[in-house]
């Protein structure tokens, strides 16, 4: 059996209009999401969540305080001989530990904090590039540099391309999934 093999060819406008709809696409699901997420912070719900966070925050913030001045009177005790280096070390390494969870815990209220403000925002920089190209209507060089990490068109002509920020915008739609879920209960 003799296999005959083709020349495929893609024009340049198909790709190129392709790119510009999978970027516009990556635009609108950006803004919708967004959009949805910031209608649902302002919400009675989301700012009482919001509240509670600040309020766990300042609590291990305060716990750290105490920790920092544990610490302190925990070496004036081993500097006076009130303990011994083992127990220094002992009461030490517990104080470190403590550390770690509330520091974990602080961390960890911190970015979800973040995702229910007034005014939410995604990364700086991504926001700022769907902001600029937003009403953009065709397809431009610094757009395609600032959007697409690559393009690739396969031997039977399908054309696939990946976005930089792809990874961030599944990260945002799951968000704003789960704080949809979340309302809906």
């Amino acid at each position: 059996m003799n296999k005959k093999c083709f020349s495929h060819s893609v024009k340049d406008t198909d790709v190129n209009d392709y790119v510009l709809r999978v970027i516009r696409t990556h635009i609108n699901v950006y803004t919708e999401n967004v959009d949805m997420v910031r209608r649902l912070n302002q919400r009675q719900e989301s700012i009482q969540k919001y509240d509670v966070f600040n309020r766990e925050i300042r609590k291990c913030r305060r716990e750290l305080e105490k920790l920092a001045k544990h610490r302190e009177q925990l070496f004036e005790d081993y500097v006076c001989k009130l303990i011994d280096a083992e127990q220094y070390e002992v009461f030490a390494a517990q104080d470190t530990e403590t550390e770690k969870e509330i520091q974990n815990n602080l961390d960890n209220l911190l970015k979800h904090k973040v995702g229910y403000e007034k005014n939410f925002h995604t990364e700086e920089e991504w926001e700022k590039i769907i902001d600029k190209y937003r009403n953009t209507r065709t397809l431009t060089k610094d757009m395609i540099d600032a959007f697409v990490e690559k393009i690739e068109i396969s031997s039977g002509g399908a054309i696939t391309v990946h976005l930089v920020y792809d990874d961030m915008l599944e990260e945002l739609r799951r968000y704003a999934k789960e704080r949809k879920a979340e309302i809906c209960r």
